[in-house]
């Protein structure tokens, strides 16, 4: 999950383990916005969104999660795993959970996997 701000282009990296397909943005369980990628190859791949639905309108500040089905050439799915990529700008506490601040908005730290420098 991150939450999004309005009129904010987002990059996602998700990693396959063969040939994939299709990627999707989902929002409280409904779908957003479905990017379709072919000849994907094992490994990591990133995808960009833009920030609107697949009628093209522009969608509010809001908690997103983003999937990706994949599948290999014969159509048996493969597994896939997504990531977030954020410059962290600051550091808040709420209700007893640490968030990251970031240019992509706020994130738990629970949620987090890695830190790097830039």
């Amino acid at each position: 999950n991150f939450t999004g701000q309005d009129a904010h282009c987002y990059q996602f990296r998700y990693q396959v383990h063969d040939d994939a397909g299709n990627s999707s943005i989902f929002t409280s369980g409904n779908t957003v916005k479905t990017i379709s990628s072919t000849n994907l190859s094992s490994g990591i791949n990133s995808v960009t969104w833009d920030g609107t639905d697949n009628s093209g309108n522009t969608q509010s500040a809001g908690t997103y999660t983003f999937t990706v089905s994949a599948t290999d050439s014969s159509g048996k799915s493969v597994t896939a795993s997504t990531s977030f990529t954020a410059k962290v700008t600051g550091v808040s506490y709420s209700g007893g959970v640490a968030y990251l601040i970031t240019d992509g908005g706020k994130i738990p730290y629970g949620d987090v996997t890695a830190i790097t420098s830039a």
